[in-house]
């Protein structure tokens, strides 16, 4: 088993920051804190071992690093999402004679 120190949520909210270009608004999204934002991005900073984010107290702007982590972010969440369907598919189908 891959242990790779980051969760689905840890993606959502990147993602959430990337296209609101701004952790309030990512927050406000997610229907979580500002801080729980801002600690799930540090979290996967530090997992990561880059910044994915440049910070001023006017904006937020993703980095090279954060726009490849966005990337695949997205491409894990529809990936997981197409799981949960598929599953969901399964569990409705009749079972039996």
């Amino acid at each position: 088993m891959v242990k790779n120190g980051w969760e689905l949520l840890d993606l959502r909210v990147l993602c959430a920051v990337a296209r609101r270009s701004s952790f309030t608004g990512a927050a406000i999204d997610l229907g979580i804190s500002v801080a729980y934002v801002a600690k799930r991005i540090a979290h996967l900073e530090t997992v990561l071992g880059a910044p994915l984010f440049l910070r001023t107290t006017r904006r937020v702007s993703i980095t090279p690093s954060g726009q490849t982590v966005y990337r695949w972010a997205r491409k894990v969440l529809e990936a997981a999402e197409e799981l949960d369907q598929a599953v969901a598919q399964v569990k409705d189908s009749p079972v039996g004679t």
